[in-house]
């Protein structure tokens, strides 16, 4: 096989897609080793992906999300020569000179549209199309497979279901020099929840700003420490939560100060009105750290029994259950032993063998 894959989008930003992007090809070249791979990335980014025999780099001139891209990608996709291209962000060029594979990480611009920027809007209105034009769609979970086939009409047998995973590096660290370096460096206090991910409305940071404001430990509120970059719509939330006392914003961090981090939380916290896979999730667990978790979207799938649900608007309830990780070691031993079995379901070789598994069948299918 020689498939291209879309990685323009992490000059603009890190974590998330472009992330998956990113290990997917890695895991792809290591379980594919026969096959040849090219990353498309924005020709301004000085990054490549060395060290991988079978991967190839285009240099695009069409940025990610730009309004022509659909009709300009394909040209470019040309000199790829590939047999098939992988849209791992959403949309997919139209037409596309091979054919095209489409990951669908979640369908929060249809089901709360109040929840992204006009802009977003009109970007993520080419998706529906992109996905009947797209010979397979992967969904990164069950819950988005269902909101594909159920609200753009796809049909089930089209839609793969392949989760994402934890890397290597998330695990425990019992290295006590490098986690008091960790502390001090980002002046972390004792006991403390963590949250992950981009600042943007769905993510209900205003409630766990407003739970760890209830919650109490040593008579005092209990520290809440962010760590991602700011999103859309966020402005009132940014203003709020560097005016909170208790609230931390630490903006995004390396993948080794990330470990660190979540191994010196306490518990976890990611309360999203809606999430299509929940990385962060797995990622604590991976290191050993309770989570606590809404019972929307895929998180239950993705949790399983190692976190505590619950109601994303209901701020009593999240309080009371970090309350109930942070009060009980008991609690917290079982979450965290559940939380490693939970965590070693999900890995990036099982993810690209899942993957290719949907190469081979649309490049089957397009043969015959």
């Amino acid at each position: 096989m020689r498939v291209a894959l879309d990685l323009r989008l992490a000059f603009h930003r890190r974590g998330g897609i472009a992330t998956y992007a990113a290990r997917l090809l890695e895991a792809l070249s290591e379980a594919e080793p026969a096959s040849t791979f090219i990353e498309v990335r924005d020709r301004r980014d000085p990054s490549r992906t060395d060290g991988l025999p079978n991967v190839r780099t285009l240099r695009a001139v069409t940025p990610a999300h730009f309004r022509s891209e659909p009709w300009t990608l394909p040209i470019e996709l040309l000199r790829a020569r590939a047999d098939l291209f992988h849209a791992t962000d959403f949309v997919a060029p139209l037409p596309s000179p091979t054919p095209t594979v489409v990951t669908i990480h979640d369908l929060t611009f249809l089901r709360r549209p109040e929840l992204v920027t006009p802009e977003a809007r009109r970007y993520y209105s080419r998706v529906p199309r992109s996905v009947r034009r797209a010979r397979a769609v992967i969904a990164v979970s069950a819950a988005t497979k269902h909101d594909v086939v159920t609200m753009l009409g796809m049909p089930e047998d089209r839609v793969h279901v392949v989760p994402l995973a934890a890397d290597a590096v998330f695990r425990p660290v019992d290295d006590e020099g490098l986690l008091r370096a960790a502390r001090d460096r980002f002046g972390l206090p004792g006991r403390f929840v963590l949250f992950v991910g981009t600042r943007e409305p769905r993510k209900n940071l205003g409630a766990l700003i407003d739970a760890c404001t209830a919650l109490r430990d040593g008579g005092e509120p209990v520290p809440l420490v962010l760590v991602g970059e700011e999103g859309w719509l966020s402005d009132d939330l940014e203003r709020r939560a560097r005016s909170e006392e208790n609230v931390v914003v630490l903006g995004p961090v390396s993948a080794n100060d990330l470990v660190a981090i979540y191994n010196l939380a306490t518990v976890v916290a990611l309360p999203t009105f809606d999430e299509g896979f929940g990385l962060p999730v797995v990622e604590s667990m991976a290191c050993g750290t309770p989570v606590v978790c809404s019972g929307e979207g895929a998180l239950p799938e993705v949790a399983g029994d190692a976190a505590l649900l619950v109601d994303p608007r209901d701020v009593g309830a999240i309080t009371a259950a970090l309350a109930s990780v942070m009060e009980d070691a008991a609690l917290r031993d079982g979450m965290r032993r559940r939380g490693f079995v939970r965590s070693a379901t999900f890995g990036w070789d099982r993810t690209a063998r899942e993957t290719a598994a949907v190469y081979r069948s649309v490049l089957q299918e397009a043969r015959s």
